[in-house]
């Protein structure tokens, strides 16, 4: 039997014979491709407004890269039964369900899907169109957290409100000026942009398709007065300014996030490296400082790295120490471990022979030979231009903190005047190796029990007389906890930086968190954008350095307000 084939049959066979004989590797990824393909990563964030009584508008975040539509599904429970409502197409990301009935209520959920499968649903959303407006919300509250900000807090009496407006005056009276809307289930706003010393009222209404609520109590608060921030201190380098990125701690060398430093508003790299990444001895020493090396010769090959301008921040923890010192310590205690979950047996920084051991680890770091692609020579790491700050951590506790409450002070060995004499002695085992460079300690807040002098005032006074730019340079004072409201200068922990600033140390700032994501401590509502850190960093302490996250630093509606911060900071 014989079949005829028409000639455009034939040809198109041909044509496709052809094109796969001719690429054959294209034919095969494409192939592997389709294999390989996975469904798309569900949206989130859902939520549903009620933009009239018969209409709910939708939005969500688009979390997938290759999702083909997205299905919108709504239902008169959060258990189901679930209705198709509208396939919409890709990147979509809001949507308005029209056609409602006024009083009732409606759950939504939306997927991601294409062709090899759906998503996992997104989170429930609820809205009620029951036609009314919503109760006034009450117990407004105001409290001043710094010059330029008070924070707002009020009790949210309605369960159909679409969002909060807010209005401020200078009066009791008014004349009342709109100031933010914040969304559906608020209960707080942080009130920034504020003039010093100037008594701002408050109020508040809720508001949905129905119209507004009545406004709540009024409230007021003044904000705090002006304190000129502290002079910039100088040390024996010059001045720590700048904005740094920070090390990548999940990083087996904690320098795979250095390439994200190559940005014109970058100053520098923080590097995170414990005593114990460097000593790994068990029974003497065992030092490998060549990761030094490796650091150095990474940022130096950044292409922003003009004039040797960037710096290395070398934070060395020394909280935790080798076995060996473990072993010939008499003084240890139990403490948390910084930076990680669960216990450390580590030393008590009044035990001299830990001290001494770690005496020797610094002289051996800062003897460690550099390879200065500047210059072309090589030279001791204390004298290299790439380093710029380095930690001086306090033996076994790292921060002047006591990171496990009163596992220090509680101690049987403990006494006030050997612990300060620690710090002192702690500090001078970095100071005195690296004597042309900013060096800088962690300084928190601690008790003992004796309460006057407080151990703060001790401390302090004690650091103020040792490193008081004529004897010794300089010593900063450093925390890892900024954000537009923290660390309050009426708090223990703002107070000290205050005096220390006053005494002559600089003021070195970490973010408490990414601002993107806050993914690492709890911000007050309001605090959006390091634009608020840099603002409580320089005008209330005078900082000028900053260390700030790698996701920061990256995001690009973000680039324009670090540069001008770089650009100030540099200039100061």
């Amino acid at each position: 039997m014989k079949f005829l084939v028409s000639w455009p049959v034939t040809k198109a066979i041909a044509t496709i014979l052809c094109v796969m004989a001719i690429q054959p590797a294209t034919f095969a990824a494409r192939v592997r491709a389709s294999r390989t393909a996975t469904p798309p990563a569900a949206p989130s964030n859902l939520q549903a407004i009620a933009s009239s009584t018969s209409s709910v508008r939708l939005t969500w975040t688009d979390n997938s890269k290759n999702e083909g539509v997205f299905i919108i599904e709504n239902a008169s429970s959060s258990s189901g039964p679930w209705t198709r409502t509208r396939v919409l197409a890709v990147n979509t990301t809001s949507y308005t369900k029209s056609n409602l009935t006024s009083g009732a209520t409606y759950y939504f959920r939306v997927r991601a899907a294409n062709r090899q499968g759906d998503s996992a649903n997104s989170n429930i959303a609820s809205t009620s169109l029951d036609g009314t407006t919503p109760p006034a919300p009450g117990n407004l509250s105001a409290a001043a957290a710094s010059t330029s900000q008070i924070n707002l807090s009020w009790s949210d009496n309605s369960a159909n409100e679409t969002g909060f407006d807010l209005e401020s005056a200078t009066s009791a009276s008014g004349p009342w000026a709109p100031l933010a809307s914040v969304n559906a289930n608020a209960t707080s706003y942080a009130a920034a942009g504020l003039s010093a010393n100037q008594t701002y009222h408050f109020r508040a209404h809720a508001k949905n398709a129905e119209g507004d609520s009545p406004y709540s109590n009024t409230a007021n608060a003044t904000t705090q007065s002006t304190t000129p921030p502290p002079p910039p201190p100088t040390t024996a380098a010059g001045m720590a300014k700048g904005i740094y990125l920070l090390d990548d701690k999940s990083a087996p060398s904690r320098t795979g996030s250095m390439r994200q430093a190559d940005k014109p508003y970058i100053d520098g790299f923080t590097w995170r490296m414990p005593w114990t990444s460097f000593d790994t001895g068990v029974s003497a020493p065992s030092y490998n400082f060549s990761a030094v090396a490796t650091a150095v010769s990474s940022l130096q090959a950044l292409t922003n790295n003009k004039n040797n301008r960037m710096k290395l921040t070398l934070a060395l923890f020394n909280q935790e120490v080798p076995q060996y010192v473990l072993n010939s310590s008499q003084n240890t205690y139990t403490t948390d471990a910084t930076g990680a979950s669960g216990s450390v047996l580590t030393v008590l920084p009044w035990d001299s022979t830990g001290l001494q051991h770690f005496r020797n680890f610094v002289h051996a770091l800062a003897e460690y030979k550099v390879y200065d692609a500047m210059s072309g020579q090589t030279v001791a790491f204390r004298d290299h231009p790439a380093l710029g700050q380095i930690d001086a951590g306090i033996l076994g506790m790292q921060s002047y903190r006591d990171i496990r409450s009163f596992a220090v002070v509680a101690n049987a060995g403990y006494t006030r005047e050997k612990f300060v004499q620690a710090v002192l002695d702690c500090v001078h085992a970095v100071r005195d190796e690296f004597p042309n460079k900013n060096v800088y300690m962690g300084f928190f807040s601690m008790d003992d029990d004796t309460r006057s002098p407080s151990l703060d005032s001790e401390v302090l006074a004690a650091m103020k007389s040792e490193f008081d730019g004529v004897k010794n340079p300089h010593v900063g004072f450093f925390q890892e906890l900024l954000r537009g409201d923290a660390p309050s200068m009426n708090g223990d922990y703002g107070k000290n930086l205050l005096t220390g600033g006053l005494n002559g140390s600089p003021v070195l700032f970490q973010a408490c968190s990414p601002w993107i994501n806050k993914s690492l401590c709890t911000f007050t509502a309001g605090d959006d954008t390091p634009e608020n850190g840099f603002n409580n960093g320089y005008n209330n302490y005078g900082a000028l350095y900053y260390e700030m996250y790698a996701a920061d630093l990256a995001e690009p509606s973000w680039q324009s307000m670090f540069q001008q911060w770089h650009d100030f900071l540099q200039a100061q």
